[in-house]
């Protein structure tokens, strides 16, 4: 979905059809939006989300009509077979509030707040990983982050470079699914905090979500 104001973006979204569809992942005309990870973005603070919405009233408008997204043979079986979590709408508390953030510090809380509203699409809830659902049948499994997992060894040194650059201790190359150039915008004290969080989940065996 094209989120400029320009031609087939947002130039009509009111700050509450924002609200709709990046916490409830729900259009102005009340469709849910396909493939649209609400179910992260229903876990951010209103203070947070106010200055998502602020940023997007920012960004240059770009004319890009997307047309409706459409499922091949293999995504329509999985569609039909309910292996495939299309709609964030239909799992959604739409009547739970917003959630409280903590202060914002190098702390296990708001590492955790941090997670809740950016690994735990792809990780699963206990950050055990697996297959990552909604993705394609090709995409390679989420890590185990917990401390049976692949951190094992790891130094919040380690942590850092790997989620800001790809590149993991053993000279590997984390696979692009993981969005390490997004998290390369994360100040030094949100990476730390998302380490400090990582330190205190309990071992789960790989992808037990």
């Amino acid at each position: 979905m094209n989120l400029t104001p320009g031609k087939g973006g947002t130039s009509n979204f009111t700050d509450a059809d924002f609200v709709r569809a990046i916490r409830h992942g729900v259009k102005p005309d009340g469709h849910g939006i396909f493939i649209m990870p609400a179910d992260d973005y229903h876990n951010l603070s209103e203070a947070d989300l106010g200055a998502v919405i602020a940023y997007l009233r920012t960004v240059p408008a770009v004319d890009n009509e997307t047309p409706p997204p459409q499922l091949g043979p293999l995504g329509r079986v999985l569609w039909l077979a309910g292996a495939l979590p299309s709609f964030a709408a239909e799992r959604i508390d739409h009547t739970a509030p917003f959630p409280t953030a903590p202060a914002a510090g190098v702390t296990a809380e708001y590492g955790g707040y941090l997670v809740s509203v950016s690994c735990q699409g792809c990780h699963g809830p206990g950050l055990s990983g697996g297959l990552i659902p909604g993705a394609p049948p090709d995409a390679p499994p989420a890590r185990n982050l917990t401390p049976s997992g692949e951190l094992v060894g790891w130094s919040e040194a380690d942590f850092i470079t790997a989620v800001t650059t790809g590149k993991t201790p053993d000279g590997g190359q984390l696979n692009e699914w993981m969005s390490y150039k997004t998290f390369s915008g994360l100040t030094d004290d949100e990476l730390k905090a998302l380490w400090a969080y990582l330190k205190t989940v309990p071992a789960k065996e790989a992808g037990t979500r």
